[in-house]
């Protein structure tokens, strides 16, 4: 599928397709502490906790039916932290079960939160403010130039970061 293609994408070498299929083939057998993979291993109690409560899961699926009102009022919350002129164009949010130790992260124009996270520990107010936030590092990501990003000294990078993480959670 598409979103999972994503997601391999993003995570590279930390979460490849043979390391997941043979989680997914054995984790109900798995103990965590047997998982060599960071992300396996932080993955394993959701994997854990939805092949235990599946029906649990099944009546939240409601949680990812944003209506589109609510979708635009957190792209403006986004924007409001943005220069002006900065235009977020085209964001595509992704729900999945995720891959990798993320609940929510921004991949290009993508943003992608993890359905079992988002069940077990967010609020339907969490996941819209989630989507304000990561949706903000879209615009802000659209402002840095990442050859340049390669050659800043340290301390320019950490402003950087400091900034574009400390106006999206504003």
């Amino acid at each position: 599928h598409p979103d999972y293609e994503m997601e391999f994408e993003r995570y590279g070498e930390g979460v490849t397709k043979e390391a997941f299929r043979n989680f997914l083939r054995q984790f109900p057998s798995l103990q965590e502490e047997d998982l060599q993979n960071m992300h396996l291993k932080m993955r394993h109690k959701y994997f854990m906790d939805l092949y235990d409560n599946i029906d649990d899961f099944q009546d939240k699926l409601a949680l990812v039916d944003i209506p589109n009102d609510v979708l635009m009022e957190q792209a403006m919350i986004a924007q409001a932290g943005l220069p002006e002129g900065v235009n977020i164009e085209e964001v595509f949010v992704v729900f999945s079960i995720g891959i990798g130790a993320s609940f929510g992260y921004v991949y290009r124009n993508h943003v992608h939160f993890d359905f079992l996270q988002l069940v077990k520990e967010k609020t339907k107010e969490e996941l819209e403010a989630s989507i304000a936030h990561e949706v903000h590092h879209v615009g802000f990501n659209s402002l840095i130039d990442s050859e340049k990003l390669q050659s800043l000294p340290l301390e320019q990078l950490f402003y950087l970061y400091l900034s574009g993480e400390g106006l999206a959670v504003k």
